[in-house]
C-alpha cells in the first residue's frame, strides 16, 4: 500500500468509526494506582490530611482550571488487571460523565494525592482533546474526497503532503490535526513506541496492546496521565523529549477547547 493509500485508510476510518476508546474497560473508565506497590488491598489510609481538598483544588486549578468535573471519594479501590499485571484502582475516570473518583489509595499522603489527581484530571484533557482531533480528521477528510477531480489534493497546491501533514494553507484551520497527526499516525509513531511506558503502570498498556489485548490510543492516554502524575509529584527524570513534546502539545492545545 502507497504511504497516499495510507493516508486516506487514516481519515476514513476516522470519519466513519472514531470514538472515544474505552475498548479497556467495558465501564468507559480510566484508571491510576498511587505508584506505591507497598499499598496493599483493603488497607485504609491514616491520619487524613485536613490539606486534601485545598491539595485536589490546587492540582485542578493548574490543569483543568474550572472544568466542570466531579471529584469524589470513593472508599476502597477495585483490583483490575492490564496487560497481565494486577493492580489496585487508587482513582478513575469515567469519560462520559466526566467523572473522578478518588479510592483509599490516593489519599496515603499529600503527594501521592496529587499524583493520582493529575493522572486523572489528564485522562479529561485527552478526551476533550482527541474530541477536536477527530471532528478535524473527519472535516479534512471531506475536503479530502470532494477534491475536484481534476485536481491532486496531495499536490503542492493541495490540501496535504503524501505523509499525511497539510499544506501551509490548513494548518491553520486545522490546528488539532496539525499539532497532532506525526503524534497519533505520522513520523513519531516509531519513536513513541519504542520509548513506551514511562513507569510500570503505562508500560501494562503498551504490553497489552502488543498482546492485541488495547488499542493504541489506551496506551497513548495512559502514558500522558502517568507523565501528568509525574510531573504533579516533582518527578522529572526518565521522561523521553519525544514524550515531553507530545504531553505539552497536549496541554496547550486543551486549553483552546474551553
Amino acid at each position: 500500500m502507497s504511504l497516499r493509500d495510507q493516508v486516506l485508510q487514516v481519515l476514513s476510518k476516522h470519519e466513519t468509526e472514531r470514538k472515544p476508546d474505552h475498548s479497556h474497560d467495558p465501564r468507559q473508565r480510566h484508571r491510576s494506582i498511587n505508584g506505591d506497590a507497598a499499598i496493599q488491598e483493603g488497607e485504609r489510609t491514616q491520619g487524613a490530611s485536613e490539606n486534601f481538598g485545598e491539595i485536589i483544588k490546587s492540582v485542578k486549578d493548574k490543569l483543568v482550571g474550572d472544568a466542570n468535573i466531579a471529584i469524589t471519594s470513593s472508599g476502597e479501590g477495585y483490583k483490575f488487571s492490564v496487560g497481565g499485571d494486577e493492580f489496585i484502582a487508587a482513582g478513575d475516570f469515567d469519560s462520559q460523565s466526566e467523572r473522578v473518583r478518588l479510592f483509599d489509595g490516593a489519599f496515603k499522603d499529600e503527594t501521592v494525592l496529587k499524583g493520582v489527581v493529575a493522572h486523572e484530571l489528564s485522562h479529561l484533557i485527552f478526551s476533550r482533546v482527541q474530541k477536536k482531533l477527530s471532528e478535524e480528521m473527519s472535516a479534512v477528510n471531506r475536503l479530502v474526497m470532494d477534491y475536484p477531480e481534476s485536481s491532486d489534493p496531495f499536490a503542492k497546491n493541495g490540501v496535504m503532503s503524501a505523509d499525511g501533514t497539510l499544506r501551509d494553507d490548513y494548518k491553520k484551520r486545522f490546528p488539532y490535526y496539525n499539532a497532532l497527526y506525526d503524534y497519533f499516525y505520522g513520523k513519531h509513531y516509531k519513536e513513541l513506541k519504542e520509548k513506551d511506558g514511562i513507569t510500570p503502570y503505562s508500560a501494562s498498556y503498551w504490553k497489552a496492546h502488543e498482546q492485541g489485548n488495547g488499542s493504541w490510543d489506551t496506551a497513548i492516554n495512559e502514558t500522558l496521565a502517568e507523565i501528568s502524575r509525574l510531573k504533579a509529584q516533582g518527578i522529572k527524570k526518565g521522561i523521553p523529549n519525544i514524550w515531553r513534546g507530545f504531553y505539552r502539545e497536549m496541554n496547550d492545545l486543551y486549553k483552546k477547547t474551553k
